[in-house]
C-alpha cells in the first residue's frame, strides 16, 4: 500500500486547512477541489489494483 490511513488523513488534513485559509481565491479552491477528487480517483484504483 502506497500511503498508510494515518498518514493520508493528515495529509488531507492539511491541504484542507490550506484551502481553507485561501478560500477568498475561487480559482485555488477550483483547482483544490479538482486536485482532491483526481487524487482520490487515483488513490481508489490503486487499491483496487493491488487488493
Amino acid at each position: 500500500m502506497l500511503f498508510s490511513f494515518g498518514n493520508g488523513y493528515e495529509v488531507l488534513k492539511e491541504f484542507l486547512k490550506e484551502l481553507w485559509q485561501n478560500h477568498h481565491d475561487p480559482t485555488h479552491a477550483a483547482y483544490g477541489v479538482g486536485g482532491l477528487i483526481v487524487l482520490l480517483i487515483i488513490y481508489n484504483r490503486l487499491l483496487n489494483k493491488f487488493q
